[in-house]
């Protein structure tokens, strides 16, 4: 099979643990480039947060925020197709996260919101390496619709929550997880594997002709969906069972091996 097109999440994944990237890793996508590959990153986080590393990687295909919420352009960051939630959706998230004693924060692709300053939104801010913005309701007074609501969370009680809201919002919402830390509710259509079916349809690709890697319960739908789906060795174990190859861990440049294994 000759692959046209690769996706790649970062946290776990393209990221090493130290949040870095790697010499090899910047070499491989500049040569899958060259060669006419379109190489994305497709990740949970904002596309305020995932620029700087298409940058660091100097790539330029079409980045998948927010688990597939919307797809930006990656150049000029303009919204190439969207899936926020809607305002239902967002009046029933918001109290859940509340009763199952998570933290919430409301993502647009710029900005992240949350109600009141914790250890969370610190922590979150420090990873993003911006500060949000605080609100006094995240049901009603948010400049537009997010396209996410994450709950954040001790990692034995972000599981348990993700049962929950499996089992309390079944097909109304896309429930899934990224980080040991952190719930993340989208749209039902808002999943990787969805934005990735829209590049399909509008680059020209066929699913036989991508390429995707994860490591987390996010990334399913997209290893799923590619005619090549890879999960880190540092992946979960429940990802792992969907993959058709297992691939070294990020801090053993996994996704540069991958790219140059069936790209180069």
């Amino acid at each position: 099979m000759t692959y046209k097109y690769i996706a790649f999440d970062l946290d776990g994944t393209a990221l090493r643990t130290d949040l870095s990237v790697s010499r090899r890793l910047v070499d491989a996508c500049r040569k899958a480039e060259e060669k006419g590959i379109i190489v994305s990153i497709s990740s949970g986080r904002i596309f305020r947060s995932t620029k700087r590393y298409s940058d660091m990687l100097d790539i330029h295909g079409p980045t998948i925020n927010c688990q597939g919420a919307v797809v930006t352009n990656t150049v000029d960051g303009s919204t190439l197709y969207s899936r926020p939630l809607e305002k239902d959706m967002v009046c029933e998230i918001v109290p859940f996260l509340k009763e199952e004693s998570l933290f919430p924060q409301a993502m647009t692709n710029m900005d992240f919101y949350y109600e009141f300053e914790s250890e969370w939104s610190r922590s979150y801010a420090k990873k993003q390496t911006f500060d949000g913005i605080l609100v006094e309701d995240l049901r009603k007074d948010l400049p537009e619709m997010p396209l996410k609501i994450i709950g954040m969370g001790e990692p034995e009680k972000v599981y348990d929550s993700y049962l929950s809201a499996k089992e309390r919002f079944g097909e109304r919402l896309e429930v899934a997880i990224s980080v040991p830390t952190m719930l993340e509710i989208t749209h039902p259509q808002a999943t990787k594997g969805n934005a990735m079916d829209w590049i399909c349809a509008n680059y020209g690709i066929t699913p036989q002709e991508m390429i995707a890697v994860g490591d987390s319960i996010n990334d399913t739908t997209m290893i799923q969906y590619a005619g090549l789906g890879a999960v880190m060795e540092n992946g979960r174990d429940e990802v792992k069972a969907i993959a058709d190859i297992i691939v070294p861990s990020n801090d053993d440049d996994g996704v540069a091996w991958v790219i140059e294994k069936y790209l180069l």
